[in-house]
């Protein structure tokens, strides 16, 4: 629904508001049919003109296939796919991932959550297996591309991932049977699609604006987003830190039902918890390289100097373009305060059955997460009131600094002050700071994350006819090395062998010679 909210100025603007309406119309169909006709025709106006056409109609197909009786691998495997869509468009159309992801989930909970007589242990694992791979591959790839598009819209893939692992582990629970277990998988669900989603969207439309103001769509000719776009670099900052899944927001809400989950359902033993540990351990690894790519995209989109000239005359967004922002933050600030609330109404929700005693609800339990086992909790809302209490005193702090120091002229740069006019802009005049701890350190402009993994993988950032070189370098190194390998063994073998023999002979012999 907040993609009904983008203020679209392009002419494909009327084709994604149709797209977002059919998907909401999809969301309250009850018959497959109607399920089936409403998410293909929301996925059918969003599909691009030229490229990437028939990979948009084959997850469409599988989509139709999923809703059918019956089709409830048809719906992992379309829930799966849907998560490698990427942003096919500008403008209103960049919002395209979130509704072909929207719909899958959607069949997911019809086909499988809600279902109760599926292969839940063998469907958990391809889900399971399914949404670390996922997790795994979108991360990588918003590390190491090129493309700002890319990259917003792969990281817009976690919040798909988390939701895939809450479907695989509520599945899980319930071939376990444990009820407590599949009620926080299922909490862990709805709170991503109410606390994390709005935020992934606004990621998305803030992604769209970036480029659009910058007028480029290469990571490497954008930057200093923070000089001259100050209310979208302010929505960025906010978006960037509600999204890195850090407390108090939402998303560690989700990412701690998820631990807890796991854990309540870790057996006993060292071999049988294993899948448990490695899927702790690569759920904590998935999040660690998400927030390394939003990281990456601050440091290169916000920090530094403009690159181009079109980037240094980038225009601020309105307060038209910035409703739609606000109200996702707004859903996602309200949701993330009440998370207690949302895991007591997610059966009645998702549509299981509830007892009176269930949906009690007062103030204490709306605001407290409890775990499955019944004894640990969490509350944002504490969190938050430390956090409010540490910034207060920081400010103070810092106003009582400011009283001491001799006020000055603030410069941007070395040699530009804030009123003359610079050359390289065409007469732009450059702002003054507004940021409250004063202008950041200006960022080179080099690409430290990818710079990073090149050096871990020990690939420079020569030619790819150098970089192939090397790889059939090391390749030819590893397979000498085998023929070595193989070479050493068959001669341990062939002196192993004789030795056996003479060991033979002589027991033969000492036998044969015995009065």
């Amino acid at each position: 629904m907040t993609g009904l909210l983008v203020n679209a100025r392009s002419q494909s603007g009327w084709r994604v508001s149709l797209a977002c309406a059919a998907a909401c119309f999809a969301a309250l169909a009850v018959h497959p049919l109607l399920l089936a006709t409403a998410g293909a025709a929301a996925q059918l106006l969003v599909l691009p003109s030229r490229q990437r056409l028939s990979a948009g109609c084959l997850r469409m197909l599988l989509f139709v296939s999923g809703c059918a009786p019956g089709g409830e691998w048809a719906a992992c495997i379309a829930a799966l796919t849907a998560g490698c869509a990427a942003s096919r468009g500008r403008g209103a159309l960049a919002l395209a991932p979130s509704v072909e992801m929207g719909c899958s989930l959607l069949i997911l909970i019809r086909c499988c959550l809600q279902s109760q007589v599926i292969p839940a242990r063998q469907m958990a694992f391809v889900l399971l297996v399914g949404g670390v791979t996922l997790g795994f591959g979108r991360a990588l790839k918003a590390l190491s591309t090129r493309y700002a598009s890319s990259a917003f819209a792969s990281i817009f893939a976690a919040s798909h991932a988390l939701a895939v692992i809450a479907s695989g582990l509520f599945l899980l629970a319930s071939a376990a049977d444990s009820p407590l277990c599949g009620q926080a998988a299922l909490s862990a669900f709805v709170l991503d699609l109410l606390c994390v989603w709005p935020v992934a969207v606004a990621l998305l439309h803030i992604g769209d604006l970036t480029v659009a103001g910058g007028g480029s769509d290469r990571l490497n000719r954008l930057g200093g987003l923070i000089l001259f776009a100050p209310r979208l670099a302010a929505l960025f900052a906010v978006v960037a830190c509600a999204y890195l899944l850090l407390p108090p927001t939402g998303g560690f809400s989700v990412l701690w039902l998820l631990a807890e989950t796991a854990l309540g359902l870790l057996p006993e033993g060292y071999a049988p918890a294993l899948p448990s540990i490695v899927l702790l351990a690569s759920l904590g690894a998935i999040v660690a390289l998400f927030s390394l790519a939003v990281l990456r995209l601050v440091m290169l989109v916000m920090l530094g100097g403009p690159r181009t000239p079109r980037m240094a005359g980038c225009t601020d967004i309105t307060e038209g373009t910035i409703q739609p922002i606000l109200v996702c933050l707004v859903v996602t600030a309200v949701t993330s305060c009440v998370p207690g609330l949302i895991a007591r109404l997610t059966p009645r929700l998702m549509g299981f059955s509830l007892t009176s005693n269930e949906m009690s609800v007062n103030v204490l339990t709306a605001i407290t997460l409890v775990g499955p086992d019944g004894l640990s909790s969490w509350t944002p809302i504490a969190v938050m009131l430390m956090l409010l209490v540490v910034a207060v005193i920081v400010i103070i702090l810092r106003q009582r600094a400011r009283v001491s120091l001799p006020k000055s002229a603030h410069i941007v740069f070395s040699d530009v002050t804030p009123s003359e006019e610079t050359l390289w802009s065409d007469g732009l005049r450059t702002r003054s700071s507004w940021l409250p701890f004063g202008e950041p350190l200006l960022w080179p402009g080099s690409d430290a994350v990818a710079a990073i993994l090149k050096q871990t993988v020990l690939i420079s950032s020569a030619s790819f006819r150098d970089a192939r070189y090397r790889v059939f370098k090391v390749f030819a190194l590893a397979v000498r090395g085998g023929k070595v390998a193989i070479a050493g063994i068959h001669r341990i073998e062939i002196h192993g062998l004789a030795v056996v023999l003479l060991l033979t002979a002589l027991a033969l012999w000492a036998v044969t010679v015995r009065p």
